[in-house]
């Protein structure tokens, strides 16, 4: 019975995380959040859908498209798959980065629900890397399933990070989620996170001679690592401006790991030696 109820416990987390993370329309109920935030590992599957939602979209329109507008098509896709949470944080800690003075104000204007000029650049670059990076991989014969499925787990990657190894700002989501997380969640979230980029990169390996097995091999260490580096720093950066870790620090280490990913796979599968 104990094993019984332990499965149904994760699958009521489960089904909290995609409706929390996502914008899947999953009936959540009140005490499924409970058993989303006392499993920090389960942030790691969400990561694994959206990926393998997003990426198998965009591979489609990369059939049938030319790149630049199945890139533009990709993006429209992340933003309305995983919704506006994770770049509103974005928004949010670059408003807080931006103003000048002690953490206190940084803070107030890190919570301020108008987006100032810091807030939207980070939108734009955002937006902009995301989609030269996309129209890159569409355009290079490299199935936009893989970059796309590594970037989207290695984002939940980061957010798991910064949320085990964080200091909490004050009282809210993050907050709550920082003081349930539990190490032994993040290792397992990692080791299933790893896991999956392991399998994805092999089968790409498989899949494609048009690069070098080593480039793809390369291609996914560095992707499963960027996000850990990507985590660090959003996490040190806001605990020196703000004194610590909220959910608008979650969001904005999602969408820089995103990035980050994209931009080491790019790096070494596109370079000229």
């Amino acid at each position: 019975m104990g094993g019984v109820r332990l499965a149904g416990s994760v699958v009521k987390g489960f089904r909290a995380a995609l409706g929390f993370l996502t914008t899947i329309p999953v009936r959540v109920q009140a005490d499924d959040y409970d058993s989303f935030v006392s499993r920090l590992y389960l942030f790691i599957p969400v990561g694994l859908v959206a990926g393998l939602l997003i990426g198998t979209t965009g591979l489609a329109f990369q059939w049938i498209l030319p790149a630049p507008f199945a890139a533009a098509l990709t993006v429209g896709c992340i933003i309305l798959l995983t919704g506006i949470n994770h770049i509103d944080g974005l928004s949010d800690m670059a408003d807080g980065l931006v103003t000048s003075g002690p953490p206190e104000k940084k803070v107030r204007s890190m919570k301020d629900v108008h987006a100032g000029a810091g807030g939207i650049l980070a939108i734009g670059l955002d937006l902009l890397f995301l989609y030269a990076l996309l129209a890159t991989f569409a355009g290079s014969g490299m199935s936009l399933l893989f970059p796309v499925f590594l970037a989207e787990v290695g984002a939940k990657i980061a957010m798991i990070t910064v949320i085990a190894f964080g200091k909490s700002l004050g009282p809210g989501m993050g907050a709550t989620v920082i003081a349930a997380a539990k190490k032994s969640h993040y290792v397992a979230g990692i080791a299933v996170a790893w896991a999956a980029i392991a399998i994805a990169t092999g089968i790409t390996i498989i899949s494609y001679d048009d690069f070098p097995a080593w480039r793809i091999g390369l291609a996914g260490l560095l992707a499963a690592l960027a996000p850990l580096a990507v985590a660090d720093a959003v996490r040190v950066t806001a605990g020196r401006n703000f004194g610590g870790v909220n959910g608008d620090v979650m969001g904005a280490a999602n969408e820089m790991a995103r990035i980050a990913v994209l931009v080491v796979m790019g790096a070494v599968l596109w370079m000229r030696w």
